[in-house]
């Protein structure tokens, strides 16, 4: 899992508040599936776990309910090694034998 530097800061002071939870809430009952999953070709259907902002806070986004998706671990990993300019590392295949191959 992918961790940004917060510098610090509480999940309040850096904008997931109340109305954050409020949203998260609202996507987890009206929207379920991921987002992102949904737009590729062929859609996958994968359950969404995480209230993404499309334009992180920290770039100038906003809290508005317009700015979020409903996306699941594997969308946010991707999308969270993009924004920040690096690539994704691959995650260990596990063979049939139990062990990495």
């Amino acid at each position: 899992m992918s961790r940004w530097d917060h510098g610090g800061k509480t999940t309040s002071q850096r904008g997931y508040g109340t109305q954050h939870q409020r949203i998260r809430e609202q996507l987890k009952r009206e929207v379920i599936l991921c987002e992102l999953c949904q737009r590729k070709t062929p859609p996958v259907v994968r359950v969404g776990c995480i209230a993404d902002h499309i334009v992180s806070l920290a770039k100038g986004g906003t809290g508005d309910r317009s700015n979020y998706q409903w996306i699941c671990r594997e969308c946010a990993d991707e999308k969270d090694a993009h924004d920040r300019g690096k690539p994704l590392k691959p995650k260990p295949r596990i063979g049939p034998s139990g062990w990495p191959e």
